[in-house]
Protein backbone atom coordinates (compact mmCIF):
# COMPACT_ATOMS: atom_id res chain seq x y z
CA UNK A 1 0.00 0.00 0.00
CA UNK A 2 0.85 3.69 -0.64
CA UNK A 3 0.53 4.06 3.04
CA UNK A 4 0.36 1.89 5.79
CA UNK A 5 -2.54 1.19 7.39
CA UNK A 6 -2.48 0.10 11.10
CA UNK A 7 -6.31 -1.36 11.35
CA UNK A 8 -8.85 -2.27 8.61
CA UNK A 9 -12.35 -3.43 9.35
CA UNK A 10 -14.54 -5.31 7.68
CA UNK A 11 -18.63 -5.46 8.02
CA UNK A 12 -19.96 -8.91 7.43
CA UNK A 13 -19.10 -12.26 7.29
CA UNK A 14 -20.37 -13.69 3.72
CA UNK A 15 -18.86 -14.53 0.73
CA UNK A 16 -18.00 -11.21 -0.19
CA UNK A 17 -16.59 -9.53 3.67
CA UNK A 18 -14.51 -13.37 4.64
CA UNK A 19 -12.92 -13.26 0.59
CA UNK A 20 -11.69 -9.62 1.45
CA UNK A 21 -10.66 -10.38 4.72
CA UNK A 22 -8.56 -13.23 3.79
CA UNK A 23 -7.06 -11.18 1.04
CA UNK A 24 -6.24 -8.29 3.58
CA UNK A 25 -4.43 -10.70 5.83
CA UNK A 26 -2.95 -12.69 2.69
CA UNK A 27 -1.17 -9.26 1.92
CA UNK A 28 -0.90 -7.01 4.46
CA UNK A 29 0.24 -9.68 7.31
CA UNK A 30 0.65 -6.78 9.72
CA UNK A 31 -2.24 -4.87 9.80
CA UNK A 32 -4.81 -5.53 12.28
CA UNK A 33 -7.75 -6.75 11.12
CA UNK A 34 -11.50 -6.47 12.33
CA UNK A 35 -14.74 -7.89 11.31
CA UNK A 36 -17.81 -7.21 12.64
CA UNK A 37 -20.63 -9.62 12.79
CA UNK A 38 -24.56 -10.03 13.92
CA UNK A 39 -23.81 -12.42 16.98
CA UNK A 40 -21.44 -14.37 18.90
CA UNK A 41 -22.48 -17.64 17.30
CA UNK A 42 -20.78 -16.00 14.14
CA UNK A 43 -18.05 -15.15 16.04
CA UNK A 44 -17.26 -18.81 16.78
CA UNK A 45 -17.75 -20.17 13.43
CA UNK A 46 -15.68 -17.08 11.69
CA UNK A 47 -12.70 -18.03 14.16
CA UNK A 48 -12.36 -21.51 12.69
CA UNK A 49 -11.05 -19.64 9.45
CA UNK A 50 -10.18 -16.54 10.04
CA UNK A 51 -6.78 -16.69 11.55
CA UNK A 52 -5.46 -13.72 13.80
CA UNK A 53 -8.59 -11.57 12.77
CA UNK A 54 -10.50 -10.04 15.71
CA UNK A 55 -14.28 -10.93 15.31
CA UNK A 56 -16.61 -8.63 17.29
CA UNK A 57 -20.33 -7.88 17.62
CA UNK A 58 -19.49 -4.29 18.93
CA UNK A 59 -19.63 -1.31 16.93
CA UNK A 60 -17.44 0.50 19.36
CA UNK A 61 -14.12 -2.06 18.52
CA UNK A 62 -14.13 -0.63 15.24
CA UNK A 63 -13.10 2.98 16.64
CA UNK A 64 -9.25 3.16 15.52
CA UNK A 65 -9.97 1.85 12.05
CA UNK A 66 -8.87 4.18 9.54
CA UNK A 67 -10.88 1.91 6.66
CA UNK A 68 -13.86 0.32 7.12
CA UNK A 69 -15.47 -1.67 4.40
CA UNK A 70 -19.42 -2.49 4.48
CA UNK A 71 -20.09 -6.24 3.26
CA UNK A 72 -23.68 -6.88 3.78
CA UNK A 73 -27.05 -6.59 1.79
CA UNK A 74 -27.79 -3.23 0.96
CA UNK A 75 -31.12 -3.32 3.02
CA UNK A 76 -28.68 -3.00 6.15
CA UNK A 77 -26.97 -0.29 5.12
CA UNK A 78 -29.22 2.51 6.70
CA UNK A 79 -28.95 1.06 10.26
CA UNK A 80 -25.19 0.93 9.88
CA UNK A 81 -24.92 4.10 9.00
CA UNK A 82 -26.77 5.00 11.98
CA UNK A 83 -24.15 2.51 14.12
CA UNK A 84 -21.15 4.05 12.71
CA UNK A 85 -22.74 7.47 13.55
CA UNK A 86 -23.12 6.70 17.27
CA UNK A 87 -19.62 4.96 17.50
CA UNK A 88 -17.09 7.71 17.97
CA UNK A 89 -15.10 6.22 15.08
CA UNK A 90 -11.53 7.76 14.20
CA UNK A 91 -12.09 11.44 12.49
CA UNK A 92 -10.64 10.72 9.52
CA UNK A 93 -11.90 7.10 8.67
CA UNK A 94 -13.39 6.40 5.22
CA UNK A 95 -16.10 4.14 5.01
CA UNK A 96 -16.42 1.87 1.74
CA UNK A 97 -18.96 -0.38 0.67
CA UNK A 98 -19.03 -3.84 -1.83
CA UNK A 99 -22.56 -3.01 -3.33
CA UNK A 100 -23.75 -3.86 -6.42
CA UNK A 101 -26.83 -0.93 -6.63
CA UNK A 102 -24.78 2.27 -6.13
CA UNK A 103 -27.01 5.37 -7.24
CA UNK A 104 -29.38 5.25 -4.21
CA UNK A 105 -26.81 4.00 -1.65
CA UNK A 106 -24.64 7.21 -2.70
CA UNK A 107 -27.75 9.21 -1.89
CA UNK A 108 -27.93 7.46 1.54
CA UNK A 109 -24.25 7.99 2.36
CA UNK A 110 -24.60 11.67 1.39
CA UNK A 111 -27.86 12.37 4.18
CA UNK A 112 -27.19 10.01 6.82
CA UNK A 113 -23.43 9.05 6.73
CA UNK A 114 -20.97 11.45 9.08
CA UNK A 115 -18.01 10.06 7.82
CA UNK A 116 -16.54 9.57 4.41
CA UNK A 117 -17.68 7.77 1.86
CA UNK A 118 -16.19 5.61 -0.88
CA UNK A 119 -18.76 4.03 -3.24
CA UNK A 120 -17.19 0.47 -4.86
CA UNK A 121 -18.27 -2.33 -6.29
CA UNK A 122 -16.08 -5.37 -6.89
CA UNK A 123 -17.21 -7.14 -10.09
CA UNK A 124 -16.74 -10.52 -8.35
CA UNK A 125 -18.94 -13.41 -6.95
CA UNK A 126 -20.29 -16.76 -6.69
CA UNK A 127 -23.57 -18.13 -6.44
CA UNK A 128 -22.44 -19.36 -2.98
CA UNK A 129 -23.54 -17.41 0.35
CA UNK A 130 -23.63 -17.32 4.01
CA UNK A 131 -21.98 -16.49 7.04
CA UNK A 132 -18.29 -18.10 6.48
CA UNK A 133 -18.47 -18.92 2.82
CA UNK A 134 -15.23 -17.62 1.02
CA UNK A 135 -13.51 -17.94 -2.05
CA UNK A 136 -9.60 -18.12 -2.34
CA UNK A 137 -8.50 -14.91 -4.20
CA UNK A 138 -12.09 -13.87 -5.06
CA UNK A 139 -10.71 -10.42 -6.20
CA UNK A 140 -7.39 -11.27 -7.89
CA UNK A 141 -7.60 -10.35 -11.80
CA UNK A 142 -10.89 -8.85 -11.19
CA UNK A 143 -12.47 -5.20 -11.96
CA UNK A 144 -12.93 -2.59 -9.16
CA UNK A 145 -15.61 0.13 -9.95
CA UNK A 146 -16.06 3.69 -8.06
CA UNK A 147 -18.60 5.45 -8.32
CA UNK A 148 -17.58 8.54 -5.89
CA UNK A 149 -16.16 11.42 -7.48
CA UNK A 150 -11.84 11.33 -7.34
CA UNK A 151 -10.67 12.47 -4.45
CA UNK A 152 -7.76 11.68 -1.46
CA UNK A 153 -10.05 9.09 -0.19
CA UNK A 154 -11.16 7.74 -3.10
CA UNK A 155 -7.46 7.02 -4.61
CA UNK A 156 -6.85 5.56 -0.94
CA UNK A 157 -9.49 3.23 -1.27
CA UNK A 158 -8.47 2.13 -5.38
CA UNK A 159 -4.85 1.37 -4.11
CA UNK A 160 -6.07 -1.31 -1.36
CA UNK A 161 -7.98 -2.72 -3.62
CA UNK A 162 -5.23 -2.92 -6.06
CA UNK A 163 -2.86 -4.17 -3.89
CA UNK A 164 -4.94 -6.83 -3.99
CA UNK A 165 -5.04 -7.65 -7.56
CA UNK A 166 -7.84 -5.54 -8.79
CA UNK A 167 -8.57 -3.72 -11.87
CA UNK A 168 -9.82 0.31 -10.93
CA UNK A 169 -11.95 2.53 -12.82
CA UNK A 170 -14.40 5.20 -11.99
CA UNK A 171 -17.86 5.56 -12.86
CA UNK A 172 -20.74 7.47 -12.57
CA UNK A 173 -23.09 5.99 -9.84
CA UNK A 174 -26.25 5.91 -12.21
CA UNK A 175 -24.36 5.09 -15.39
CA UNK A 176 -23.46 1.81 -13.28
CA UNK A 177 -26.59 0.88 -12.50
CA UNK A 178 -27.96 1.22 -15.91
CA UNK A 179 -24.98 -0.87 -16.97
CA UNK A 180 -25.63 -3.88 -14.23
CA UNK A 181 -29.49 -4.00 -14.63
CA UNK A 182 -28.71 -5.72 -18.11
CA UNK A 183 -25.75 -7.61 -17.63
CA UNK A 184 -25.73 -8.61 -14.18
CA UNK A 185 -29.43 -8.07 -12.18
CA UNK A 186 -31.67 -9.32 -15.06
CA UNK A 187 -29.23 -12.18 -15.57
CA UNK A 188 -30.13 -13.33 -12.32
CA UNK A 189 -33.67 -12.78 -12.85
CA UNK A 190 -33.54 -15.12 -15.79
CA UNK A 191 -31.46 -17.93 -13.99
CA UNK A 192 -34.43 -17.28 -10.98
CA UNK A 193 -36.71 -18.19 -14.11
CA UNK A 194 -35.40 -20.81 -15.36
CA UNK A 195 -35.46 -22.62 -11.74
CA UNK A 196 -38.89 -23.16 -13.01
CA UNK A 197 -38.39 -24.66 -16.14
CA UNK A 198 -35.02 -26.68 -15.31
CA UNK A 199 -35.30 -29.61 -13.20
CA UNK A 200 -32.29 -30.11 -10.71
CA UNK A 201 -30.49 -32.63 -13.02
CA UNK A 202 -30.76 -30.65 -15.40
CA UNK A 203 -29.27 -27.73 -13.26
CA UNK A 204 -26.65 -29.46 -12.37
CA UNK A 205 -25.58 -30.16 -15.66
CA UNK A 206 -25.55 -26.65 -17.44
CA UNK A 207 -23.59 -24.12 -15.85
CA UNK A 208 -25.14 -20.71 -16.45
CA UNK A 209 -27.67 -22.54 -14.31
CA UNK A 210 -25.84 -22.79 -11.12
CA UNK A 211 -27.21 -18.95 -10.32
CA UNK A 212 -30.36 -21.01 -10.15
CA UNK A 213 -29.03 -21.73 -6.30
CA UNK A 214 -27.91 -18.18 -5.78
CA UNK A 215 -29.48 -16.41 -2.23
CA UNK A 216 -32.67 -15.53 -2.87
CA UNK A 217 -33.23 -12.71 -0.17
CA UNK A 218 -29.81 -10.82 -1.28
CA UNK A 219 -30.70 -10.58 -4.70
CA UNK A 220 -34.26 -9.05 -3.52
CA UNK A 221 -32.44 -6.52 -1.89
CA UNK A 222 -30.25 -5.38 -5.32
CA UNK A 223 -33.90 -6.33 -7.51
CA UNK A 224 -35.10 -3.64 -5.04
CA UNK A 225 -32.96 -1.02 -5.17
CA UNK A 226 -32.36 -0.76 -8.48
CA UNK A 227 -35.47 -1.41 -9.42
CA UNK A 228 -36.06 1.41 -11.96
CA UNK A 229 -33.59 0.69 -13.93
CA UNK A 230 -33.85 -2.98 -13.81
CA UNK A 231 -37.40 -2.57 -15.05
CA UNK A 232 -36.28 -0.54 -17.93
CA UNK A 233 -34.21 -3.64 -18.86
CA UNK A 234 -36.49 -6.14 -18.76
CA UNK A 235 -39.08 -4.22 -21.25
CA UNK A 236 -36.00 -3.26 -23.57
CA UNK A 237 -35.35 -7.04 -23.30
CA UNK A 238 -38.61 -8.34 -23.30
CA UNK A 239 -39.50 -6.17 -26.65
CA UNK A 240 -36.63 -7.46 -28.33
CA UNK A 241 -37.32 -11.19 -27.44
CA UNK A 242 -40.86 -10.99 -28.43
CA UNK A 243 -39.70 -9.30 -31.92
CA UNK A 244 -37.25 -12.03 -32.44
CA UNK A 245 -39.96 -15.07 -31.42
CA UNK A 246 -42.34 -13.30 -33.92
CA UNK A 247 -40.13 -14.30 -36.86
CA UNK A 248 -40.49 -17.90 -36.15
CA UNK A 249 -43.35 -20.02 -37.55
CA UNK A 250 -46.16 -20.62 -34.70
CA UNK A 251 -44.67 -22.56 -31.72
CA UNK A 252 -46.80 -24.43 -28.66
CA UNK A 253 -47.86 -21.68 -26.42
CA UNK A 254 -49.17 -24.05 -23.30
CA UNK A 255 -46.99 -23.77 -20.69
CA UNK A 256 -48.05 -27.04 -19.42
CA UNK A 257 -46.16 -28.81 -22.01
CA UNK A 258 -43.18 -30.88 -21.35
CA UNK A 259 -40.39 -29.89 -23.44
CA UNK A 260 -37.28 -31.54 -23.82
CA UNK A 261 -33.27 -30.15 -22.37
CA UNK A 262 -33.12 -29.79 -26.12
CA UNK A 263 -36.01 -27.24 -26.32
CA UNK A 264 -35.35 -25.64 -22.99
CA UNK A 265 -31.72 -24.54 -23.89
CA UNK A 266 -32.69 -23.26 -27.27
CA UNK A 267 -34.98 -20.89 -26.12
CA UNK A 268 -32.46 -20.03 -23.10
CA UNK A 269 -30.15 -19.70 -25.95
CA UNK A 270 -32.56 -16.69 -27.73
CA UNK A 271 -32.61 -14.64 -24.81
CA UNK A 272 -28.98 -14.66 -24.14
CA UNK A 273 -28.75 -13.84 -27.77
CA UNK A 274 -31.33 -11.17 -27.32
CA UNK A 275 -29.07 -9.83 -24.53
CA UNK A 276 -25.85 -9.68 -26.32
CA UNK A 277 -27.10 -7.88 -29.03
CA UNK A 278 -28.68 -5.66 -26.64
CA UNK A 279 -25.68 -5.29 -24.46
CA UNK A 280 -23.30 -4.79 -27.43
CA UNK A 281 -25.33 -1.81 -28.82
CA UNK A 282 -25.33 -0.15 -25.73
CA UNK A 283 -21.73 -0.67 -25.35
CA UNK A 284 -22.04 -2.46 -21.96
CA UNK A 285 -19.91 -5.68 -22.78
CA UNK A 286 -16.45 -4.57 -21.29
CA UNK A 287 -18.10 -4.29 -17.70
CA UNK A 288 -19.67 -8.04 -17.47
CA UNK A 289 -18.63 -10.65 -15.10
CA UNK A 290 -18.88 -14.02 -14.87
CA UNK A 291 -22.89 -15.07 -14.76
CA UNK A 292 -23.16 -12.82 -17.89
CA UNK A 293 -20.37 -15.14 -19.63
CA UNK A 294 -21.48 -18.22 -18.37
CA UNK A 295 -25.01 -17.10 -19.86
CA UNK A 296 -23.51 -16.03 -23.22
CA UNK A 297 -22.14 -19.60 -23.60
CA UNK A 298 -25.50 -20.59 -24.14
CA UNK A 299 -25.28 -19.40 -27.60
CA UNK A 300 -24.45 -21.56 -29.28
CA UNK A 301 -27.19 -24.08 -28.29
CA UNK A 302 -29.67 -21.91 -30.35
CA UNK A 303 -30.86 -23.31 -33.91
CA UNK A 304 -34.26 -21.88 -35.79
CA UNK A 305 -34.68 -25.13 -37.12
CA UNK A 306 -34.92 -26.36 -33.38
CA UNK A 307 -38.68 -26.73 -31.33
CA UNK A 308 -38.82 -23.47 -29.32
CA UNK A 309 -41.67 -23.85 -26.90
CA UNK A 310 -42.75 -20.44 -25.83
CA UNK A 311 -42.66 -19.94 -22.43
CA UNK A 312 -41.60 -16.44 -22.09
CA UNK A 313 -44.02 -15.51 -19.70
CA UNK A 314 -42.08 -17.03 -17.23
CA UNK A 315 -38.86 -14.98 -17.33
CA UNK A 316 -41.25 -11.84 -17.39
CA UNK A 317 -43.87 -12.05 -15.24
Amino acid sequence: MSREFKEIAVIGAGLMGCSLALALKKQFSQLKLTMLVKNPEQQEDLAKILDDVQITTNYTALAEAEVIFIATPLSSYADIFVQLNDSNLHPEVIISDLGSVKASLVKLAQDKLNYNFVAAHPIAGSEISGVGAYVEDLYKGKKLLITSDVSRETEIVAKIWQDLGMQVSYISAAEHDRIYAYISHLVQKIAFAAADIFNEEEQKNVEFLRLCKSNPKLWADIFAFNEDALNAAEDVLKKFLSEQLATFAPQETSNNVVLDLESKLNFLALIAICLKKLVNDFGYADYAGSAYKDLLKLTTYFSPDKKLGNFSNLFFV
